[in-house]
């Protein structure tokens, strides 16, 4: 099966200047071991993210249909480092904004957040039919880096190993949850399937 490119999209996780932490070591294990190709930029604000997920919903992009949000989260929202500024937060709302118009058709929305997820499944069905997207998945308890850095590695490695339809992304859900069923549990691991509509094909390719 052809490899699913990653475009990932990271926030500073911290202002300490000796604190490298960073999603891009698990890009590149994922490179390095899997073959999977990736896309990774940092987003210092809002306003930087926006663009990146425009750039995003680009014809060119299209061989990167899993969008992963490394961020600071919260319910229904993404936090960049300082979140006191006007543009320090990033909402479900804004970012379904973005991405409206059916322009990630049969895309995977990962958010790599602390409690993103903790939407009614009624919200999450409207941004996927909004964007229609085909699945968005992530957490609904505040998690650790370690435990979800390696929970990701299992998560992005079973993406590859199903189709982006419906029938595929129910699969990759029952094979998590079935070998990582403990970790998804603590982690809060949550994942929504588009279920209005006939499933998206490849998007922008």
């Amino acid at each position: 099966m052809k490899s699913k490119g990653i475009y990932c999209i990271e926030a500073d996780w911290s202002s300490r200047p000796r604190d490298s932490a960073s999603v891009a070591p698990v890009l590149e294990l994922l490179s390095q071991v899997e073959n999977i190709r990736s896309y990774h930029r940092y987003a210092i604000n809002a306003d930087a993210a926006r663009v990146l997920l425009q750039q995003w919903c680009q014809k060119r992009f299209g061989p990167y249909p899993i969008l992963w949000l490394a961020c600071h989260g919260s319910e229904g929202k993404i936090h960049f480092l300082d979140v006191r500024r006007k543009n320090g937060t990033m909402t479900i709302d804004q970012i379904e904004e973005v991405l409206s118009k059916k322009r990630c058709k049969g895309s995977l929305i990962y958010f790599g957040s602390c409690s993103v997820l903790k939407l009614s499944s009624n919200r999450w069905q409207r941004f996927m039919r909004n964007t229609h997207s085909l699945a968005v998945c992530g957490y609904r308890k505040d998690v650790s880096w370690i435990e979800s850095a390696a929970f990701e590695l299992l998560l992005l490695t079973q993406i590859q190993q199903n189709a982006l339809t419906r029938a595929g992304a129910k699969a990759m859900k029952r094979k998590v949850k079935q070998q990582v069923k403990g970790m998804a549990r603590d982690l809060g691991f949550t994942m929504f399937i588009r279920d209005s509509g006939r499933p998206g094909r490849p998007r922008r390719s």
